[in-house]
């Protein structure tokens, strides 16, 4: 035998041992010539006691009630069987002949299984199924983009809070976020859970106001099969289960119906989730991140949220401050945003000193999320790779001549007067640069009569679009 064969051979014992599933090993008339450890463990049987005695008086005792090996050299091909111990397991066997050099059959191997483990195994695998397909479905939002706000704390108050926020995310303890809309609660969420020792489980995000209110339970704390009309027969995971050992953010958490709110306090409480048709609690261990632009302590006055859910969330509070209160950080996010699109878009893009200076003079209502979408906006529809003051939405021309005379709108907009604003002056200048509606309408990738009804619809408010007559 040479020498590589010995050494394996030397040491099949411990290789065979390594196996999950347990392995015994008969000659033709039915001798047991090995097992392995494997085996010992689901059959209770010992070596000591099984080798170099013949599998059939193990039957007769009533130890075993059925073995493959006379079947399998018999018909010189593979059987699987189950066997039921006198211990009450039942174990799968699939057993296999071994051939000589002249095709006899010498030995059998029966690989056993144990149904149990198999059992625990198939209901690991539909676990994590579930987990996958309940990931499928969720948005977990833009981590780059996010990451490109985090690296943006400048102002004195971030500073502050950035600092409070290392103290308390290594801790396990629930957090509510407070601010305005856009502020970027949903970003110190994320940033809390990856400062966490639960940063390699799941981040999970909900957004308690989109949720179909006779749908939240169902989607929140799963279901059984067959529990109402359309569910899916072997029923489903929810949300928080799927969140286990990570993080569960409940963004706009004052919209959850009272209902619900009876059954997340059982979940800081207790730890628990009941799937919807069940009777039967489930332990989940999840941290519970909130968020709202609401002020809660006024819902609880009117009866609109429950006031021991809300100390329960009110554990550690922050609150975020609006753009508006961080003027500091107005540009360096704005470059920070325009870097990124820029590269994302494969454009060189940048902002003069007057654009500058008109980010910091509006009041931005809509926050950080009216602030990015506004360059990214710009990033995809300005011609040139220069952002000039008069390229920004809030920006409206004072005059139609050649001369461009600004006016900053300081006063608090919405982003639909925004977004107007800044249709008004893109359309200006496209059909200031045409000759006709017919082509500006095909400049635009837009329908004539769709530009028309524009234009008319402006005129009514007392703006006339393009330095040009209005030829079909």
């Amino acid at each position: 035998m040479p020498a590589s064969k010995a050494f394996i051979h030397q040491h099949l014992d411990q290789i065979l041992d390594l196996l999950n599933d347990g392995i015994c090993i008969t000659d033709a008339e039915g001798i047991i010539l090995y097992l392995n450890r494997r085996y010992e463990e689901i059959s209770s049987l010992s070596r000591e006691v099984m080798v170099g005695r013949s599998a059939q008086d193990f039957v007769r005792q009533g130890m075993l009630n059925i073995i493959v090996n006379p079947e399998v050299v018999q018909t010189r091909s593979m059987v699987t069987r189950v066997q039921n111990t006198s211990t009450g397991r039942r174990l799968l066997l699939e057993g296999h002949p071994i051939f000589d050099d002249l095709g006899k059959v010498i030995m059998c191997i029966t690989f056993v299984r144990d149904e149990s483990s198999m059992a625990d195994l198939q209901a690991s695998l539909l676990r994590q199924k579930e987990v996958i397909e309940t990931f499928s479905k969720i948005g977990l939002g833009a981590k780059a983009i996010d990451n490109c706000q985090l690296e943006v704390v400048q102002s004195a108050v971030m500073q502050d809070l950035y600092r409070r926020i290392s103290r308390i995310a290594p801790s396990d303890v629930p957090v509510l976020i407070l601010g305005e809309t856009g502020t970027g609660k949903d970003v110190i969420a994320r940033r809390i859970h990856y400062l966490s020792e639960r940063s390699k489980g799941p981040f999970i995000k909900i957004d308690c106001g989109s949720m179909v209110p006779s749908l939240i339970e169902a989607e929140l704390f799963g279901y059984e099969g067959g529990s109402f009309t359309g569910a899916q027969r072997k029923g489903k995971m929810g949300l928080i289960e799927a969140a286990s050992r990570g993080t569960l953010f409940l963004d706009e958490i004052g919209e959850l119906p009272l209902s619900m709110q009876v059954k997340l306090l059982r979940v800081l409480q207790d730890g628990e989730i009941v799937r919807v048709g069940s009777i039967t609690a489930k332990k989940t261990d999840v941290r519970i991140l909130a968020a709202t632009n609401k002020n809660l302590e006024q819902a609880v006055t009117k009866g609109e949220f429950r006031r021991d859910l809300y100390f329960r969330l009110k554990f550690i509070e922050i609150k975020l401050p609006p753009l508006r209160e961080r003027v500091t950080e107005i540009v360096p996010m704005a470059h920070a945003f325009l870097n990124y699109y820029s590269r994302k878009y494969s454009r060189e893009m940048s902002f003069t000193k007057e654009a500058d200076k008109a980010l910091t003079s509006y009041s931005w209502p809509g926050n950080v999320r009216e602030l990015r979408n506004m360059v990214h906006g710009l990033s995809v529809s300005i011609e040139g790779c220069i952002i000039d003051a008069y390229d920004l939405p809030f920006v409206i021309k004072g005059t139609k001549k050649k001369k461009e005379r600004l006016m900053i709108a300081n006063s608090v907009r919405s982003y639909r007067e925004s977004m107007e604003d800044f249709e008004c002056r893109f359309l200006d200048e496209v059909l200031s640069g045409c000759n006709s509606v017919n082509e500006a309408a095909d400049k635009l990738g837009m329908d004539r009569s769709t530009l028309f009804r524009k234009i008319k619809s402006w005129k009514k408010r007392g703006v006339v679009l393009g330095e040009m007559k209005l030829h079909s």
